[in-house]
């Protein structure tokens, strides 16, 4: 997550959020591993915004991050 030859403030909390979201899910913390996740999008959200990131490189991941947090709160229920 490069800009300008400037790293993203947030871009080294992106790969924590998906650690934590692992631990979490291992655990059986799945509230918290879906807290994680939406942490993670929401970063990548802002990269884009920010111009960061386009949005075509961010649509595969936050895909994935889309994914994983509707199969998250399935098993939670």
């Amino acid at each position: 997550m490069e800009g300008g030859g400037r790293g993203f403030p947030l871009g080294d909390k992106c790969p924590g959020c998906g650690v934590k979201a692992g631990i979490s899910a291992r655990e059986g913390g799945l509230k918290a591993a879906a807290g994680h996740v939406k942490q993670a999008d929401y970063i990548l959200e802002m990269a884009v915004k920010s111009g960061y990131l386009t949005e075509r490189q961010s649509l595969p991941v936050r895909a994935e991050c889309g994914e994983l947090l509707a199969a998250l709160i399935e098993a939670d229920e």
